[in-house]
């Protein structure tokens, strides 16, 4: 072994913790990344559950939103991170308004 001199680079590793609530409350899929010298970590989203409260039926699943904002619009969508966080599933309801006049027009 000769005596060169050797350069050593430290490399830092956080690893990041993504809880994904969707189906039914209390139902969450958990998933970690790590990530390497301050980087930027990647993940594929799950697929979002099928509505599966015991009162309401008839939901569709839409998108995952962060912090009130949608961050996919497909499921599987690959999502980038620097800290923990949680994502909660999006779902809509068609509904029918209807109304009596009783009589009167509008």
């Amino acid at each position: 072994m000769g005596t060169a001199d050797v350069t050593l680079y430290a490399i830092y590793s956080k690893e990041l913790t993504l809880n994904f609530y969707s189906g039914k409350t209390g139902d969450k899929e958990t998933k970690t990344v790590t990530i390497y010298n301050l980087s930027k970590g990647t993940i594929i989203a799950p697929n979002l559950k099928e509505w599966s409260q015991t009162t309401d039926k008839g939901y569709t699943p839409v998108t995952w939103i962060m912090g009130g904002v949608g961050v996919s619009s497909a499921p599987g969508l690959w999502v980038e991170l620097n800290s923990d966080r949680n994502f909660y599933g999006r779902y809509e309801k068609d509904i029918s308004i209807s109304y009596d006049a009783n009589g009167g027009e509008g």
